[in-house]
């Protein structure tokens, strides 16, 4: 048999009803790149006082015990067609206003949403269905003379059965990614405090949710998710001196409660924002001098929830009435 090419890699997403239940593929986007997505087993030596076999144990005593499914997949962020994962990841419904063009809002929330994710693996045409997957954790990156990406981690509960011939993948938003993708030079400045500030070389948004797996006796797979830690929102930038006011500012830590946006301003009706509420500055790395370049700087910060608005907010505007099937 000739070896797989990747190409054409894609992936179908659905929403399910019941977390570790398939359903059918409702979304689908093709990946810049997929990582992991392999069923994982541990497997143990049951140690017997079984007589005559040396110094090694039996065949017949080894057992497989639990079921592990993790992986990455990243794709370029697109003002259209990555609803389905964004809800997901930010554990939230999205909120849909206007009449076209449409607001789609994406609040960080606290609901488990889970996936059954299909992965067809190149040109092969054979897939495999993987279900129960959320999104523990997810960045989204934009560097200069580079897109935007959206690269997200996923864990599953376990392949729902062999890999099997694939399905038929209907590409909306992903056909034409030239006219859709968030290019790098739509990113406006960083916006905070009320100042503009230049983005010289990236901007990076972790955000981690505090997933915790859950396991029972009786199952290999895991059988559920909770949140067991509170969820963290970070922005990093990394860009050139300019002046000394994001340094006085993490010096005397006496900004604090000020929203922080990045604007992507795409043709036509596209546009997207980040928007990081109550942020202020929790990270200053130091960077050396050297003559060929600017003064490094890189700034974190830290967003925080309030008794009205959670610490993230994502907003896309486009001409899709669904904020999901998009």
């Amino acid at each position: 048999m000739a070896p797989r090419s990747p190409l054409i890699t894609a992936i179908g997403i659905g929403l399910e009803t019941t977390p570790g239940t398939a359903v059918a593929r409702t979304v689908w986007i093709i990946p810049v790149s997929v990582s992991g997505f392999v069923e994982q087993h541990t497997y143990k030596n049951v140690d017997t006082l079984r007589a005559g076999l040396g110094a090694g144990p039996s065949h017949s005593d080894v057992i497989r015990l639990n079921t592990a499914l993790a992986g990455r997949i990243v794709v370029p962020l697109t003002y259209d067609g990555l609803g389905l994962l964004l809800t997901t990841a930010m554990m939230s419904a999205v909120a849909t206003t206007g009449g076209g063009p449409y607001t789609h809002s994406y609040e960080r929330g606290t609901t488990i949403q889970h996936l059954t994710i299909e992965l067809i693996r190149g040109d092969s045409a054979r897939s495999e269905l993987l279900i129960g997957c959320s999104i523990p954790s997810f960045k989204i990156t934009g560097q200069q003379g580079k897109e935007v990406m959206l690269d997200l981690e996923v864990n599953g509960f376990k392949a729902n059965a062999d890999r099997a011939a694939a399905g038929s993948p209907t590409f909306v938003a992903f056909a034409a990614l030239g006219t859709n993708i968030a290019a790098e030079d739509d990113a406006g400045d960083l916006n905070w405090n009320s100042v503009n500030h230049p983005m010289h070389r990236s901007f990076t948004l972790n955000v981690s949710s505090g997933h915790k797996e859950i396991r029972k006796v009786g199952s290999r797979s895991v059988v559920s998710v909770i949140q067991a830690t509170r969820a963290v929102e970070t922005l990093t930038v990394a860009r050139l001196e300019d002046g000394d006011v994001l340094y006085n500012n993490h010096r005397k830590n006496d900004v604090a409660g000020q929203d922080l946006s990045i604007a992507l301003d795409g043709p036509g009706n596209l546009f997207a924002q980040i928007i990081l509420r109550n942020a202020r500055i929790t990270g200053y790395p130091p960077q050396g001098i050297s003559a060929g370049d600017g003064i490094a700087e890189n700034v974190v910060w830290t967003g925080y929830q309030d008794g009205t608005d959670s610490a993230l907010l994502i907003q896309i505007i486009n001409d899709s009435s669904s904020g999901v099937a998009n």
